[in-house]
C-alpha cells in the first residue's frame, strides 16, 4: 500500500486534539481494522478512566465520524473507511509513544515493522 506524504501542518493540526492522540494510541496496539462501535466504546472507557466524566458515548461517536476521523484521515494518520465504518492505522503502521510520566510529553512517531 502506498501513501502520499502528508503536509506537516496537517499532521500537527490533527495531533492538537487529545482525543485524536488517544485514537492513535489505541490503534497502535491493534493489527486489524477496527469497527467504529468498538473504537467508540474503547475511547469512552479510556477517557472516563482518565477522569473525564462528561464524555457522552453517543456524542463521542458523532464527533469521531464528523470531526476526528476525517481530520486524521486527511493528515494520513489513519485510514478511515466511512462506508464500512472501519478504521486502521495509516502511514504503514504509525505508532505514537504514550506521554512520559515525569511531566514531559513524548509524542515521538515511529513506524511499526511490517512484513512484506
Amino acid at each position: 500500500m502506498e501513501y502520499d506524504a502528508p503536509k506537516v501542518d496537517e499532521v500537527y493540526d490533527a495531533l492538537t486534539h487529545p482525543t485524536r492522540r488517544e485514537i492513535l494510541r489505541y490503534l497502535s496496539d491493534l493489527d486489524a481494522p477496527t469497527p467504529l462501535p468498538l473504537l467508540g466504546e474503547a475511547l469512552h472507557e479510556r477517557l472516563s478512566e482518565a477522569g473525564d466524566e462528561t464524555v457522552d458515548e453517543r456524542a463521542l461517536r458523532v464527533a469521531l465520524v464528523h470531526a476526528h476521523l476525517p481530520k486524521l484521515d486527511d493528515a494520513g494518520l489513519v485510514d478511515w473507511d466511512g462506508e464500512r465504518a472501519a478504521l486502521s492505522p495509516g502511514l504503514a503502521g504509525l505508532r505514537i509513544s504514550p506521554p512520559v510520566v515525569d511531566g514531559r510529553f513524548d509524542f515521538t512517531v515511529t513506524h511499526r515493522e511490517t512484513s512484506p
